[in-house]
C-alpha cells in the first residue's frame, strides 16, 4: 500500500473471488450437489498441482489461489453431512497452528512453498469452519460483531487511510519529532481508529441502503414467485370450493370470464396478505 497506486492493489482478493463465482456458479447450476462436491475435490487437487507448476507461474504471480475457495466449499459440505468430527483434541492443534501460521513466518521459512500452501489451504479452512460450529463468548462480543458488520468498509478503506496518514506523517516530518516507536503507535493508531469510524458511517449511511435494497428485491421476488404458486394451486391442486363470492353456486368456471372472476379474486386475496407480510416487515 506504500507504493503509486497502493490503494487499488489490495482489490486483488476481491478480484479473485468475483473470477471463481463466475466460473463455479454455472458448473452447480448444471450439475448435482453429490457430483459437484466430487467436482470441486477434483478441482482442487489438480488445480493446485498446476499452481505449484513453473510452467503456470503467472497463476502465483496474479495471486490467483483458486484452491482455497474450493477447498472450503468441500468442508462446508461434509459438514452438512456430518462427517467431519468437532472434538476438541482436533481443534486444538488446528487452532495452534493457525495462530503459528498467522503470526510467525518459522513455518513458513522452513517448508518449501508448495508444502507450506497445503497446510495454509486445510488449516485455515477448518479453522473458519470449527469457529462457526460452537459459540465463543469472546467473538461473539457486540464490539466484535459490530466490527464484522463493517469488515468490508475496513477492508476498503483501510489502504485509503493508510496512503492518507503517510501523507500528514511525510509532510510534516512527525516521525522526526517523536520517537520511533511512538511514531510507529501513532501512525497504527491513527489508520485504526480513523478507518474503523470511516467504515461505521459508510455501513451506516451508504452501504446499509444496498443491502436493505437487496433484501427487499429478494423478499418481493420470493412473493411473486410464492404468489403465482398460490394462485395456481387454488386452481388446479386444491379441492374446488363449493361457493365463491361473485359466482354462481352451479356452475364453476364454465367460462372464461368466470375463471377471470376467481384469478382476480384470489389475487386479491394474496395482495391482501402481502401488505400484512409487508406491514409486520416494516416494524422488525
Amino acid at each position: 500500500t506504500m507504493k503509486p497506486g497502493g490503494i487499488l492493489e489490495i482489490l486483488w482478493s476481491i478480484g479473485i473471488e468475483e473470477q471463481f463465482y463466475i466460473f463455479i456458479a454455472p458448473v452447480l447450476k448444471f450439475m448435482k450437489i453429490k457430483n459437484f462436491v466430487l467436482f470441486l475435490f477434483l478441482f482442487t487437487t489438480l488445480y493446485f498441482i498446476i499452481f505449484h507448476l513453473s510452467e503456470f507461474n503467472f497463476l502465483s504471480n496474479y495471486s490467483m489461489y483458486f484452491y482455497f475457495f474450493s477447498f472450503s466449499g468441500v468442508i462446508a459440505y461434509l459438514s452438512l453431512q456430518n462427517i467431519i468430527i468437532t472434538k476438541s483434541y482436533i481443534c486444538y492443534p488446528i487452532y495452534g497452528l493457525f495462530l503459528m501460521l498467522f503470526f510467525s513466518n518459522n513455518i513458513q521459512e522452513n517448508l518449501n512453498t508448495t508444502l507450506y500452501n497445503l497446510i495454509c489451504m486445510i488449516t485455515f479452512s477448518l479453522t473458519i469452519w470449527m469457529l462457526s460450529q460452537k459459540s465463543n463468548s469472546f467473538l461473539n462480543h457486540r464490539i466484535l460483531n459490530h466490527l464484522g458488520k463493517i469488515s468490508y468498509g475496513i477492508y476498503m478503506y483501510h489502504a485509503v487511510v493508510f496512503q492518507l496518514i503517510g501523507f500528514v506523517f511525510i509532510k510534516f516530518k512527525i516521525p522526526k519529532l517523536i520517537s520511533s516507536n511512538n511514531s510507529i503507535l501513532l501512525f497504527y493508531g491513527a489508520v485504526i481508529s480513523i478507518t474503523i469510524i470511516i467504515s461505521h458511517f459508510s455501513f451506516k449511511y451508504f452501504e446499509n441502503y444496498f443491502i436493505k435494497l437487496k433484501i427487499k428485491t429478494m423478499r418481493e421476488y420470493t412473493l411473486l414467485i410464492d404468489g403465482n404458486y398460490f394462485i395456481m394451486s387454488r386452481l388446479f391442486v386444491l379441492p374446488r370450493p363449493k361457493q365463491i363470492t361473485g359466482l354462481p353456486v352451479t356452475k364453476f368456471m364454465d367460462t372464461d370470464k368466470e375463471v377471470g372472476m376467481l384469478i382476480r379474486k384470489l389475487s386479491i386475496d394474496f395482495a391482501s396478505e402481502v401488505r400484512k407480510l409487508k406491514n409486520i416487515t416494516k416494524r422488525i
